[in-house]
């Protein structure tokens, strides 16, 4: 049993009668899962210098699922991309290339707050 099954099942059993508590779904964050903005600016630096489908070799993934709300990607998947990159496109400094890629809109709300605020602590 995970400890957030365990910390609901204490929950569960507060009380007794009709006025008991019962949960319904538990949510366990997936640790395996990274996020995947740096792979569509990779992708999108890379546009026409590599072909797309060397990008992704070794990986199950493709440009296309960069962009559907349910892609998980892994650490090692990530790797296997940068790796990828780095052994076809030999630029100097191209995780510096790729990071002036990004614009505040691909932060979505929390880029917009950023960049309408004076400072970070005001966003």
């Amino acid at each position: 049993m995970s400890y957030v099954d365990a910390n609901l099942l204490k929950l569960g059993q507060l009380g007794t009668g009709e006025s008991a508590m019962q949960y319904t779904a538990v949510y366990e964050p997936d640790l395996q899962a990274c996020g995947i903005l740096d792979l569509q600016l990779m992708t999108r630096y890379l546009e026409g210098k590599m072909p797309c489908e060397s990008l992704f070799e070794g990986t199950p993934l493709t440009a296309d699922q960069l962009y559907q709300p349910d892609t998980k990607v892994t650490m090692a998947q990530k790797m296997a991309i940068f790796s990828n990159a780095l052994s076809h496109v030999h630029e100097p400094g191209l995780g510096l290339k790729v990071g002036q890629q990004a614009r505040f809109s691909d932060f979505g709300v929390l880029g917009y707050a950023v960049f309408s605020s004076n400072t970070m602590l005001d966003a």
